[in-house]
């Protein structure tokens, strides 16, 4: 079967689609282990209370669909998402997300931009590998204590990017803007890569802040980095950045 519903309203989907216009709430669970979500404005909503659960390794599609989690998501594997038409992930204020494996979610199929809008608190661990995600859209909480994430294509965060030692938070392929809410800080790598970052909040990086070719970091507010590595790309803005290292 592709698409399972048990007796306990739990959903499995590892083949084929959902489609259609409607919203589905979950009370249960909703496991995405493969299959498409490509519809025409569908949505499904996990609620307080219920899982999410994205992870296997097969290639899928998430265009015009909308997936929201109110409960608590694990997101594991190293599958490939091709999305557009405004395909969102959203992790609603006091739900949870933890990102413990490496997908690559891509906005390549056209229309509006793809969106993960993160309200909640979102977590990265386990894995040295590396997670890809478009349009980051953060007014909760990332705190990183293991391996890299990429935020790819344009976005505009308010809330708290914590990046523990040993770990890397990429900027890319887009403009990235932090409001004057918004904190980076932690021990470990900030890159900026192929893209910009402007920041107008507070940039509080005891680790390294590195710049390369393609990368602009436009800091209009004071920060603080531990190490500032410049192997390419410009530094510009109205800011001071004090170099403590």
């Amino acid at each position: 079967d592709s698409v399972l519903v048990n007796a306990n309203g739990a959903v499995t989907v590892t083949g084929g689609a959902i489609a259609g216009t409607g919203a589905m709430a979950v009370a249960s669970s909703f496991t995405w282990n493969g299959g498409n979500l490509s519809a025409t404005g569908a949505s499904v909503r996990v609620l307080a209370g219920g899982t999410l659960a994205i992870g296997g390794t097969a290639t899928r599609s998430f265009s015009n669909f909308v997936l929201e989690n109110a409960g608590t998501a694990t997101w594991t594997g190293a599958q490939t998402i091709n999305s557009g038409s405004g395909a969102t992930i959203r992790v609603f204020a006091g739900a949870t997300m933890n990102i413990s494996g490496d997908p690559i979610w891509s906005f390549n199929q056209g229309g509006a931009p793809a969106v993960f809008d993160v309200q909640g608190a979102l977590t990265r661990t386990t894995s040295a590998g590396s997670a890809t995600v478009p349009g980051l859209s953060l007014t909760g909480s990332f705190n990183m204590t293991s391996g890299a994430f990429e935020a790819r294509d344009a976005g505009t965060s308010s809330g708290s990017f914590t990046a523990a030692a040993g770990t890397i938070l990429r900027f890319a392929l887009g403009t990235h803007t932090l409001t004057a809410g918004a904190t980076v800080q932690g021990a470990g790598t900030v890159l900026i890569g192929n893209g910009s970052v402007t920041n107008a909040g507070t940039w509080n990086v005891t680790g390294t802040t590195r710049l390369v070719p393609g990368g602009t970091l436009t800091q209009n507010a004071t920060g603080t980095t531990g190490v500032l590595d410049m192997v390419g790309g410009v530094r510009a803005g109205s800011g001071l950045l004090n170099v403590t290292g």
